[in-house]
């Protein structure tokens, strides 16, 4: 009777055994259907989506940096526009018999014709606060006559009035002040020290190159009395150019 017990009990185990090696063979075959069925999965599934691109202005035109390609530079990029401009109020209609005091500013200002042509070329519009109309028509050479030797005062007034092309009523008074011009010889000498910032920062054509450019143009005008010091700072420190007759114009263009 024990040995028949154990007979079955043998025939149990063996059983559950089989069963369980039956049932691991199973989940295998299960595992390996899955790993193949995925497989099949990723080779017919469309590419993935492009990594995320910013967008960003650099000396006016529209740039894209690629994120996730080892060129971090789009973290560096500046804004779509980090130029500020102070806000132009409009005072409207002046009535002459109301307000007939007008004054206006001697010194002029022709900065906003050039910004704006830069702005332009770049492909974008300027802001409207960048548009200062007094200097765009200050920008220009009109060829006005100074005041005469041994005149009363240092300049000249010019003056013309002529009908509204929107209005036959209403009149526009232009008036116009030339100040005595005054030789370059006659100046007295120039010391000139230039602090420049020569940081990564400043390396868009539309910034240190451009000074540059415009110090050739300087070196130009310079004569053997004036001198031209130089000093930067940020991407590098210290004198660069010290101070040098303006003559020397190669030594001043080559520092």
């Amino acid at each position: 009777m024990r040995r028949f017990l154990s007979l079955q009990v043998a025939l149990v185990l063996l059983g559950l055994f089989a069963f369980s090696a039956c049932a691991d063979r199973d989940l295998e075959r299960t595992d390996e259907a899955e790993e193949i069925s995925q497989n099949i999965d990723r080779q017919n599934a469309p590419p993935p989506p492009p990594a995320p691109q910013a967008e960003y202005f650099f000396d006016g035109q529209a740039r894209r940096a690629m994120s996730g390609t080892g060129d971090d530079s789009w973290r560096y990029a500046p804004p779509v526009d980090r130029e500020g401009y102070a806000h132009i109020e409009e005072i409207g209609f002046q009535s002459a018999a109301d307000v007939p005091l007008s004054t206006f500013s001697i010194d002029v200002d022709r900065a906003s014709y050039s910004n704006t042509r830069r702005i332009l070329n770049g492909g974008r519009l300027p802001p409207p606060d960048a548009v200062r109309i007094e200097e765009f028509v200050n920008y220009f050479d009109y060829q006005y006559e100074g005041p005469k030797e041994g005149a009363d005062h240092p300049f000249e007034v010019h003056t013309e009035v002529a009908t509204a092309p929107w209005n036959s009523e209403h009149r526009l008074v232009r008036i116009a002040l030339q100040g005595e011009r005054i030789e370059t010889e006659n100046l007295p000498p120039a010391n000139l020290v230039f602090l420049i910032d020569v940081s990564g920062s400043m390396g868009s054509p539309d910034k240190l190159p451009l000074l540059i450019r415009s110090f050739h143009l300087l070196v130009d005008e310079l004569r053997p009395e004036d001198r031209v010091s130089i000093v930067v700072y940020a991407g590098a420190a210290g004198l660069v150019l010290e101070p040098t007759r303006g003559d020397q114009k190669a030594v001043i263009r080559q520092a």
